[in-house]
């Protein structure tokens, strides 16, 4: 029936990893978002009597949780010491300023976006491989078709990475802020993340954890060029990252 179709269906998808014929002798490649749906309803599909073996899926990590508690004030939102309106997300700075040890910022997926196109700027526009729909685009038509854009410059990407990796962050920003800045790109503001922060950022986050990033954008920007946790805060010591997702009440 149905049921045995789709758990098929994701069974083929998890063993190859989002691979899927498509027919013509194309390929369907899946998301990294789109694998994490499949896996959930693989988990949910591969019970008996359909299938006695259970699939080996990796459990997610679970995030770390802490409240804190902000005056409401008449008509929704929350308001500050000097009675100014907050959003959620200012009630969780303001928590975390207040404790002393970390620096935050509401940047959401503004700040990766700014470090992939700064380092990998090379690899968006001088590869020769990417369709411009015109001279006024901001990125390569194929930077949101995770099955080529990342194969197509996967040379010039893993050199990137390989560079992040080694602790090369700081030099690969300012060789970019040197070259480029004030040019038009996807994801890059120039006004708001100036150059010495981002280099703070990095090295906070450290070269694995850029490289990660940067990988993912490369991969499957469509998916990894939004949804990411709304804080970033940096230690007082300048030597950790965090990223924070804020829920409100509702």
């Amino acid at each position: 029936g149905g049921k045995v179709a789709a758990l098929e269906l994701c069974e083929a998808a998890h063993a190859s990893d989002g691979r899927l014929p498509s027919g013509g002798g194309d390929e369907l490649r899946l998301g990294a978002a789109q694998m994490l749906a499949v896996r959930r309803l693989l988990a949910k599909l591969a019970v008996p009597p359909r299938r006695w073996k259970k699939p080996r899926i990796a459990a997610p990590a679970s995030a770390r949780e802490r409240r804190v508690q902000g005056l409401e004030r008449d008509g929704g939102g929350w308001v500050d010491a000097a009675g100014g309106a907050l959003a959620v997300e200012g009630v969780a700075l303001r928590a975390y300023a207040e404790e002393g040890e970390w620096e935050g910022w509401h940047v959401e997926n503004a700040v990766l976006s700014m470090l992939f196109g700064v380092v990998c700027w090379e690899a968006l526009f001088e590869s020769g491989e990417g369709r411009f729909g015109s001279s006024l685009a901001d990125a390569p038509a194929d930077l949101f078709d995770s099955r080529r854009f990342r194969a197509r410059r996967a040379g010039r990407v893993d050199g990137v990475l390989e560079r992040l990796r080694g602790g090369g962050a700081a030099e690969a920003l300012a060789e970019g802020f040197a070259r480029h800045r004030g040019k038009v790109a996807v994801g890059v503001d120039w006004e708001r993340f100036e150059l010495p922060w981002l280099q703070r950022v990095a090295r906070a986050l450290g070269g694995e954890v850029v490289a990660a990033a940067v990988n993912a954008y490369a991969s499957d920007y469509a998916t990894f060029s939004h949804g990411a946790p709304d804080l970033l805060l940096l230690s007082a010591d300048g030597r950790r990252a965090r990223l924070v997702e804020v829920k409100g009440p509702n």
